[in-house]
């Protein structure tokens, strides 16, 4: 996002829309404040994007005196500190930070950007005059982990040290960066993270020599072979489910794991392949039966099949729900949205949650007519204008009948559709709520229509897998027979083919 930004914020077209970026690009002060209206809250950008992006001193000087951007976050979220950074304007950037007082957070995120994309030395320059509070020392420190350089400047620092004991930078070394085990080889024990996500993350470690070390160094810590963890899986069967490399399931076996022994409710280790590819399955071929069946009398063959077939069925979706979660039907009902997305994300599933919110209207007079009658609400809506020009061919929306809401679809409740239905039953029109297609999420899509006679529908298109069905069907209150379902996996990511 951050070159899309930079490459339209300089582009041709922004002058023409905007009157007065031809006087930021020209450094022109007065013909800046003759054409400039601070109270036209319509505009897409802050002009002191633009005098980032040009250079332009005199402006930016003009406006970080004349306003207070101490706060100040544009529309795709950068705030002022990453936007000096994006563009490497570094004396703007002192001028700033010397200017006005930014929150902890804001220079937290500064010093995350600087940890990503500049060295040591510069980072040191800008810490050492310009601190986070202790308070946020071990953020810092977890975030210097993808920059080893800065992660060793930082944990020689006397307010550091004692941190790299910490049970959160613990379980980054552990699960991310196995190659600073020894900075921690003091810990004793390690066993409450034994049902954590921790082993999932080691068992996608890049090498297998990253991985033995880091299993070994779990096993001696209170990691067990034969134990079950909450979820009723082995670290057998999560390394069935994660691992980067068959070689990794037959280093646990060589060192004592039952290959045979099937999880808590009696699924068989086959059972635990049903999201692996087909050359990870049968590479796999001599340590496990492929053919045993579940209580419910289903192969992985057969999950297999389930998962391809257009036409859905409430028994596959429950079946392949209770197999992945290792779940008894009747505890899974009982899950809270969240809970259930929390309890997919540590079975290694991240589960569709779309990230744009559009909102189409008939025509753009009633475009106009909702922002009006939005005002007064807590929601607020953006043009659509930035997306389409970050993402060009991903959005074909009109922007005269689009607007983009800062409301999240799992955040939609009866109160949120009383305001979409007494609008649309008050100006007689047709409202639909969307989010981005399966080109950009390679998932799937959500719509909502809202009609002048106050009724609503809610369809969806899932591209992925049957856990996305339930989990829209269920937490999204979309019925079973209006989510289209095109399961467009490849054959090399199948069982058998």
């Amino acid at each position: 996002m951050y070159e899309s930004y930079k490459s339209f914020l300089l582009s041709e077209e922004l002058f023409d829309w905007i009157d007065w970026a031809s006087a930021v690009k020209s450094d022109d002060v007065d013909a800046f404040i003759r054409v400039y209206d601070p109270s036209d809250d319509s505009m897409l950008f802050d002009p002191i994007e633009l005098s980032i992006a040009y250079d332009s001193e005199r402006i930016f000087y003009f406006l970080i005196e004349t306003y207070d951007y101490s706060d100040f976050y544009n529309h795709v979220d950068f705030s002022l500190l990453i936007l000096l950074l994006l563009f490497e304007r570094e004396h703007f950037l002192l001028m700033a930070l010397d200017g006005f007082e930014f929150s902890n957070e804001h220079l937290l995120e500064m010093y995350e950007y600087m940890i990503a994309y500049k060295d040591a030395e510069y980072f040191k320059q800008f810490y050492e005059r310009y601190p986070v509070h202790p308070s946020l020392h071990k953020d810092l420190l977890r975030l210097s982990l993808n920059n080893y350089s800065i992660f060793w400047y930082l944990a020689e620092l006397a307010s550091m040290q004692q941190l790299i004991k910490d049970e959160s930078i613990i379980y980054e070394i552990v699960a991310f960066h196995p190659e600073l085990l020894h900075m921690i080889e003091t810990v004793e024990d390690l066993s409450n993270f034994f049902d954590t996500d921790l082993f999932m993350h080691v068992c996608r470690h890049e090498t297998l020599m990253h991985f033995s070390d880091s299993l070994d160094f779990l096993l001696k810590r209170g990691f067990s072979l034969t134990e079950e963890n909450s979820f009723g899986l082995t670290l057998y069967h999560q390394a069935l489910r994660y691992a980067k490399d068959v070689a990794y399931v037959e280093l646990l076996i060589e060192k004592g794991a039952d290959s045979q022994q099937s999880t808590s409710l009696g699924y068989p280790p086959a059972h635990q392949l049903i999201f692996r590819d087909a050359q990870f399955t049968i590479d796999l071929s001599e340590h496990i039966d492929f053919t045993k069946k579940d209580a419910s009398g289903l192969s992985l063959q057969d999950y297999d099949e389930m998962m391809r077939k257009n036409e859905l069925n409430y028994f596959d979706i429950l079946s392949l729900v209770k197999a992945v979660l290792n779940m008894d039907e009747s505890y899974f009902y009982e899950l809270s949205e969240e809970e259930f997305y929390q309890l997919a994300a540590l079975q290694g599933i991240d589960v569709f949650l779309p990230f744009v919110t559009l909102l189409k209207f008939e025509n753009p007079r009633s475009k106009e007519a909702f922002i009006h009658y939005f005002n007064d609400s807590s929601y607020e809506t953006h043009d659509i204008i930035g997306l389409k020009d970050m993402f060009p061919g991903q959005f074909d929306h009109d922007v005269n009948k689009t607007l983009q809401l800062n409301i999240e679809f799992w955040e939609f409740d009866d109160q949120l559709f009383e305001l979409f239905k007494s609008f649309a039953t008050t100006h007689n029109t047709h409202l639909v709520i969307e989010s981005e297609t399966e080109n950009m999420n390679q998932r799937g899509q959500i719509i909502f229509e809202v009609y002048p006679s106050g009724k609503v529908t809610k369809h969806a298109v899932v591209y992925s897998h049957l856990l996305d069905v339930y989990y829209l069907h269920f937490y999204f209150d979309i019925p079973l027979g209006n989510i289209t379902y095109h399961p467009t996996a490849k054959k090399p990511e199948r069982f058998l083919n």
